[in-house]
């Protein structure tokens, strides 16, 4: 049986105009999850972020449904993103892509 995802929508704040990638994004959330529960709970996450069409501040973050736990406290002590400070506000979690959009 395959594992359940959960979608979380993500909005960039920071006192500066910035414009990461996704592979910033995802790198530093990466991190943050390497550090807080290593190789193993990085393998379960199953993380895959990518950009919303139209709304440049906007990011999903795709995770399994068992490390969402993991993945929402890695967002939540991002600090910065590259060498600029930023935080990652999570503005709703949801069981498909489609309503993390509305």
């Amino acid at each position: 049986m395959r594992g359940k995802k959960r979608y979380l929508r993500l909005r960039l704040r920071s006192d500066v105009q910035v414009n990461p990638t996704v592979t910033d994004i995802y790198n530093t959330i990466a991190s943050v999850i390497l550090t807080l529960g290593g190789w193993i709970g990085f393998s379960q996450t199953g993380l895959k972020v990518w950009k919303m069409r139209g709304e440049p501040q906007n990011y999903v973050v795709r995770c399994s449904k068992r490390s969402l736990p993991l993945v929402l406290l890695a967002t939540a002590m991002v600090t910065k993103i590259g060498d600029i400070g930023c935080a990652l506000d999570v503005q709703r979690i949801s069981g498909s892509p489609t309503l993390s959009r509305e």
